[in-house]
């Protein structure tokens, strides 16, 4: 539902293979891959890719949606992190996430406020950037 009110048209896949969403913008298409964490008990989100799923999909065209609940003063709060498939592909080849069968990322607030991945990558460039779907 966040991708419509964006301005996209969304679907949802009735067969996840590694794509959740295939949306449409301004007659382009994006596949979106939506991954879910609840905040741990000490603030962290915790995601994991399928190594497999993430080389069979084309990376010009994949956005991984990595959505952060947390419980705050009696709600649920989300924030996204809007990420091209390109700058996953990125930070693997720089170590920061690990290329294994399950791809690990963990996303923490630090003490400024920034979220990091795996405690080496700011992410708040992507956090609620829907604009970077392009």
């Amino acid at each position: 539902s966040e991708l419509l009110f964006f301005g996209f048209n969304a679907s949802s896949m009735t067969v996840d293979d590694g794509i959740d969403i295939v949306a449409s913008k301004d007659n382009k298409y994006f596949h979106i891959q939506v991954k879910t964490s609840n905040s741990s008990d000490s603030g962290k989100y915790t995601f994991t890719l399928q190594q497999k799923s993430f080389d069979a999909k084309d990376a010009s065209s994949t956005f991984y949606i990595l959505v952060m609940r947390s419980f705050e003063v009696g709600r649920y709060v989300n924030n996204f992190l809007i990420v091209p498939k390109s700058e996953i592909r990125r930070l693997v080849e720089n170590s920061v996430i690990s290329k294994e069968d399950k791809m690990t990322l963990r996303i923490e607030k630090d003490r400024s406020g920034k979220y990091m991945l795996n405690g080496q990558a700011p992410m708040n460039w992507a956090l609620n950037k829907y604009n970077m779907i392009v």
